[in-house]
């Protein structure tokens, strides 16, 4: 009797998943302004950094943010561009940051990783002062909402001295603005800014001929308040509040209404990559 043999077949069931979707590429270029503040460094570097990254193709959004000695300009790319093009793209300006903003550091590019944990909310407005009194007012009715750990706003104004010396006022005694600086610089050190303007003028300079000269003679002082730091968004000035929360619903759905009508702003939730 022959022997028969008996397959045992079995069908394997696998299941595949489709890979996640890549988001599209953002891409921070970090610029070192030393001793410049936050005007400063908009006005010289991120401002044309921004207009150049702006006329890069497949580009969505544009943002920078502007604080003491340094910049850092963000660039979204659209859905479909791989890192290594992004990356690419970006090297085309860092090639020509020597005409695009120049005396700076090399500048550093780096990729910005999303925080999930984390709802932004986008402050908008032309006034500095308005944008200010909107981020404090609203960072304090965030944290009465239920399940908030975590405020923080990037719009921080800061008492500030602005000094302009007087030119033609300074040649009458024999000084050029050079020369006033050069004395300043001497005394910048010991200047509080929180003293009363009539102290301050009363520092004491010297003429061409070494008499004394107040500071009040040749240099207009006035206190101002400044921001720490300033953000742009597609070319439009904003303010953040970054917000932790277990309950994202609950920023999601709060009416800010009388607060945009109050300050003329724009207020818009979103989630966060990296500030």
């Amino acid at each position: 009797m022959s022997g028969m043999w008996l397959f045992l077949g079995c069908v394997l069931s696998t299941t595949f998943e489709e890979p996640r979707p890549q988001p599209p590429p953002n891409l921070q270029i970090v610029i070192e302004v030393p001793g410049a503040d936050a005007e400063e460094v908009e006005t010289r570097v991120s401002l044309p950094v921004e207009a150049r990254v702006q006329s890069l193709p497949r580009i969505t959004h544009v943002s920078s943010r502007s604080q003491l000695g340094m910049s850092v300009v963000e660039a979204s790319f659209s859905n479909g561009v791989s890192l290594e093009a992004a990356y690419t793209a970006i090297g085309s300006v860092v090639r020509d940051m020597p005409t695009v903003a120049a005396d700076t550091a090399t500048p550093r590019v780096r990729k910005a990783e999303p925080d999930d944990d984390t709802l932004r909310l986008m402050l908008q407005s032309d006034d500095l002062g308005a944008l200010s009194r909107l981020s404090d007012e609203l960072e304090a009715r965030l944290r009465t909402l239920p399940g908030v750990s975590q405020v923080h706003g990037t719009m921080e104004m800061t008492p500030s001295l602005e000094m302009e010396v007087d030119g033609e006022q300074a040649a009458t005694f024999g000084l050029s603005v050079a020369d006033i600086n050069n004395q300043l610089g001497r005394h910048i050190a010991a200047i509080n800014p929180d003293a009363p303007l009539e102290d301050i003028g009363a520092i004491s300079l010297e003429t061409a001929q070494g008499t004394p000269l107040p500071l009040r003679e040749v240099v207009r002082l006035e206190k101002a308040m400044t921001p720490n730091q300033l953000d742009r968004y597609d070319g439009q000035r904003v303010a953040w509040v970054m917000v932790k929360t277990v309950d994202p619903a609950a920023v999601r759905q709060a009416d800010w209404t009388d607060l945009a009508e109050r300050y003329k702003a724009k207020i818009v939730v979103s989630s966060s990559t990296i500030q």
